[in-house]
């Protein structure tokens, strides 16, 4: 809708003159009124959809868009980067009054929906996760765009943990004499593979987790976490990741009483179990490698979503691997990444999956859960 401001100014003569004010008012009540409120004007705000800069960033873009009022994203191309702004609107040309308005409510409905934008959100996701493959051989002349690897293991950090204590560390190895050390430890047809991509990222599971609560405390109660909380949250920690503080900088003791733990753990939660409910029973290495899996699934789906192609490995020995890395024994290696662009000849194919009654279970295991599709 447009506005057009009517102000009326007149000279002391016109005001004394009768006859001139009684023409004036004459002629204007021939005229048009046009009753719509004044245009109010708010600073631009201006949008930009950059398709190819990552799942996370383009769906943040989109919530944002239909969140501003006023504000409109039209659909673009892959090529084009679009920009709206409340400006844009009011700069249009006067529309026709005799043009039907029936679009109207359509194009409001577009602009501000939710369920479109989240539904638009969860098919790029499953864009993604579809295209995703293991690639076989990989393009030794083709380097990695300067910041994606870093802007990939960025996304992998927003990955949850137990406890946010986020008890893993990623090795990206780039480096050619470091490469061929790190190929002698991988087995099989990773280590052409090592050799051709133009990184490998190890994630290594911390042993030693326990020496990361303070840390996590510090960071936890700076980000306003209460502090009953805080307080139980080593108790909690020690737990379920079996890990004991100090002694873990002694790598004769860590394993010693970590296996001590571990059986007397064991021991205590099968009677306990009966009474109340208690953790699952696991290793320090088990409960951190669990933990670094999942950071290290999204890395590979965000390196996905920015054109690269990975293959997951974990034939190596883990010895070597420490040697060739400077990897500590509080670490263990838990899988390793071949990151880079796949070969020109390499046939890409979907990998076939077991159908999702053998997978998906309703309520209880055994009852096939309906209504999921094939992919």
């Amino acid at each position: 809708m447009f506005a057009v401001n009517i102000s009326f100014s007149a000279s002391p003569v016109s005001q004394n003159n009768p006859q001139t004010s009684q023409a004036r008012q004459q002629s204007d009540s021939r005229k048009p009124v046009n009753t719509a409120l004044p245009l109010v004007t708010q600073p631009a705000r201006t949008t930009h959809i950059f398709p190819g800069r990552g799942l996370r960033r383009h769906a943040h873009e989109l919530k944002r868009a239909s969140s501003c009022p006023g504000q409109r994203v039209r659909a673009h191309s892959s090529q084009d980067s679009i920009v709206s702004t409340d400006n844009d609107v009011a700069n249009q040309t006067p529309e026709d009054p005799t043009q039907s308005a029936a679009a109207k409510p359509t194009e409001t409905q577009s602009s501000t929906s939710k369920p479109a934008d989240t539904q638009s959100t969860a098919s790029v996701f499953e864009d993604v996760v579809q295209s995703r493959y293991s690639s076989k051989r990989f393009d030794s002349t083709k380097p990695l765009p300067e910041g994606v690897l870093q802007r990939c293991l960025a996304t992998a950090s927003r990955a949850p943990t137990g406890f946010n204590l986020q008890p893993y560390v990623a090795i990206v190895v780039t480096d050619q004499e470091r490469k061929a050390k790190l190929s002698k430890a991988m087995l099989g047809p990773n280590i052409q593979r090592v050799k051709d991509a133009p990184a490998t990222v190890i994630f290594a599971a911390d042993n030693a987790s326990c020496r990361l609560i303070p840390k996590t405390v510090k960071m936890l109660k700076e980000a306003g976490a209460p502090p009953a909380y805080l307080k139980v949250l080593p108790f909690y920690i020690g737990i379920f990741s079996g890990g004991f503080g100090f002694l873990s900088r002694i790598p004769f003791l860590r394993s010693l009483f970590n296996f001590i733990g571990f059986i007397a753990r064991k021991i205590a939660f099968l009677f306990a179990t009966y009474i109340m409910a208690v953790p699952a029973v696991s290793s320090t290495e088990t409960w951190s490698i669990k933990q670094s899996m999942i950071p290290a699934s999204v890395f590979m789906l965000a390196c996905t979503s920015h054109g690269l192609a990975t293959c997951p490995m974990e034939g190596f020995d883990a010895r070597r691997l420490r040697s060739a890395i400077n990897l500590p024994h509080r670490y263990s290696p838990a899988v390793a990444f071949a990151v880079g662009y796949p070969a020109g000849d390499e046939q890409r194919g979907k990998s076939p999956r077991f159908p999702p009654e053998d997978l998906f279970f309703d309520n209880q295991f055994g009852v096939p859960l309906t209504g999921v599709p094939v992919m």
